[in-house]
């Protein structure tokens, strides 16, 4: 066999082998979250068919290996990026999202912060083209039958606010409320569980949801008894990885499985995918 016969031969195998793995990844049309293992941060990849939704990015860059193995390997948009709050667990990874994937838009709440991280990723940003969304009342998304919006616990704060206190970026944190036909979640960031109460007073969150990503890595300010039981999750998501903080709290795994509510944790777990067709919904194995 002639050089140039081996050649076609091994141009038509890759075509087959490229068009196959194609055809595998195709999307679904189902909901996944995928709690990404990005040790102690938080790093959560929403999709909907061929849409991606990143909130937070963690760390460091191991929310990149997250990305690479539940988005097709030919997509490199991301349709929005949401920070939470400016805190290193949560921003650091996004620094190298945005060297790897285009992203359509960023949304973030009030606060600034001049940390190091910070200033890199607002300056890939501002150079991506992405459109920059600062969160407020009314803020959501779009992704077909799925709509979620995104919440600021403290909605009559609408001046830049410039802080290094991580406590009060905690405060600030915002909070997002994703609803598809019957499936109901939460993800919290690092929000205090005060903040939540006075969003469910508001009327901005419901009586009961699926799933709640747990605040601030299961730290005991994060959920109290009272607003368990206002929304009533049947599974709660904990992103926590090797840490000094006592994350997650024993009080509050004790209080989770009081209510029997189903607990999944990224340090235990790893990736943590749910997948949902709107009326019902099942973990991946």
């Amino acid at each position: 066999m002639t050089r140039r016969w081996k050649f076609l031969i091994f141009i038509l195998l890759s075509l087959t082998i490229l068009s196959w793995l194609a055809v595998f990844s195709l999307p679904d049309n189902h909901l996944h979250i995928v709690a990404c293992n990005v040790g102690e941060g938080d790093g959560v990849l929403i999709t909907y068919r061929s849409s991606e939704i990143l909130i937070d990015g963690g760390p460091n860059a191991k929310v990149i290996d997250c990305l690479s193995k539940h988005m097709p390997f030919w997509d490199r948009e991301i349709e929005a990026v949401i920070l939470t709050h400016p805190d290193r667990d949560h921003m650091a990874g996004l620094i190298d999202v945005f060297k790897r994937y285009r992203v359509k838009n960023f949304i973030e709440n009030y606060t600034q912060t001049s940390k190091v991280e910070y200033q890199v990723l607002k300056s890939l940003v501002r150079g991506s083209g992405a459109r920059v969304v600062t969160a407020g009342e009314g803020t959501g998304i779009g992704m077909g039958k799925i709509h979620l919006d995104i919440l600021n616990g403290f909605e009559d704060n609408k001046l830049e606010k410039t802080t290094e206190s991580d406590s009060e970026t905690n405060d600030l944190s915002l909070v997002t409320y994703l609803k598809y036909n019957k499936f109901e979640a939460i993800f919290t960031g690092d929000a205090p569980s005060g903040v939540l109460e006075h969003l469910y007073s508001f009327g901005y969150l419901p009586d009961s949801v699926n799933y709640i990503k747990i605040s601030h890595h299961g730290s005991k300010t994060g959920l109290t008894r009272a607003l368990l039981e206002l929304i009533r999750p049947n599974m709660a998501i904990i992103s926590v990885g090797k840490n000094n903080y006592g994350h997650p709290a024993e009080e509050i795994l004790n209080l989770l499985r009081e209510k029997r509510v189903d607990i999944f944790r990224t340090d235990l777990d790893g990736d943590i995918e749910i997948i949902s067709d709107g009326e019902s919904w099942w973990k991946v194995k």
